[in-house]
């Protein structure tokens, strides 16, 4: 507990921390809010977690495509989990802000070229 409250002070306080995750959370889940009809969301907006993003891609061979892919871009837990269910493309827990962006920049080109 002390190297934590030790790390949050070296940030700046729970201010500073906060307004990071903000960023970030806003960053990740751009894409799906601009391109809702490709990256369709499988939360309802004011549930959406801050540390992950959960979506539906147009078919699921664009889904297996996007794991694929995503995996050759060196971006982590893109894993379909083994039930039917839920399909969470992304899973980007306590991730820098650099790879968010890589993420999301991904994402863009994956959208455009597919």
């Amino acid at each position: 507990m002390k190297l934590v409250l030790e790390w949050v002070k070296k940030q700046g306080g729970l201010a500073a921390v906060e307004k990071v995750n903000i960023a970030k959370k806003d960053l990740l889940t751009a894409p799906s809010t601009r391109n809702a009809d490709y990256y369709k969301g499988t939360v309802e907006k004011a549930s959406r977690s801050w540390s992950n993003v959960t979506m539906r891609l147009p078919t699921e061979a664009l889904e297996d495509k996007f794991i694929a892919d995503a995996k050759k871009e060196g971006l982590i837990g893109n894993e379909r989990p083994p039930f039917p269910s839920a399909h969470p493309l992304l899973d980007l827990q306590r991730v820098s802000l650099d790879d968010i962006k890589k993420t999301v920049d991904f994402m863009e080109r994956f959208r455009k070229a597919n």
